[in-house]
């Protein structure tokens, strides 16, 4: 008899989920590019630069909340029940957001807004998707958060662990590539 080990029905969906939100970003980045290669000036020479010393910060806290979830994930498939790091990570999240945050009023106090052409509208459309998906997926790490402190059993979360933290990695790892592609390309 082998020792297969059973692909939960979370995963499977998640997994799902993930390659469709991959096909939508594409699209969205393939719409960036070829709207860049037919402009003249991109970013137009009239509007203010972006920000990008204060979004790569954002680039190292997505990925340090990764860092904690990896070793969050790592300890629960041992049966360690270590909410810190998952605390960790909710938080970093969260500060993601606050900086964002703070960011759009930054640049629309600086003169970009959405009405200023296909430039800004593709930046304020591409990162508030991605902030959406910050969110849901600060939500469902909440979420397993509020439910791990009620059990001591982690075994049984398990699925929503490893789905919840696919979510998380896909977020965390877009996060570069925008930046790369709306800051510095």
């Amino acid at each position: 008899m082998t020792n297969k080990k059973k692909i939960s029905g979370l995963n499977i969906a998640f997994t799902i989920i993930i390659i469709t939100e991959i096909m939508f970003f594409a699209g969205l980045i393939s719409a960036y590019i070829i709207a860049s290669a037919k402009a003249m000036d991109w970013p137009p020479i009239d509007q203010p630069r972006l920000p990008q010393y204060i979004s790569i910060s954002n680039v190292i806290i997505l990925l340090v909340s990764s860092l904690f979830l990896y070793f969050f994930i790592k300890n629960a498939k041992k049966g360690i029940k270590d909410l810190n790091f998952l605390l960790i990570t909710i938080i970093l999240g969260i500060v993601f957001l606050v900086i964002q945050g703070k960011e759009w009023i930054n640049l629309v106090d600086f003169g970009i807004q959405t009405s200023d052409g296909l430039y800004a509208s593709y930046f304020y459309s591409i990162i508030a998707v991605h902030g959406i998906h910050v969110v849901v997926g600060l939500i469902l790490i909440i979420t397993l958060y509020l439910k791990l402190k009620k059990t001591s059993d982690i075994y049984t979360k398990l699925p929503s662990i490893t789905a919840f933290g696919m979510f998380w990695y896909f977020v965390t790892l877009l996060w570069p590539v925008l930046y790369f592609l709306l800051y510095l390309y």
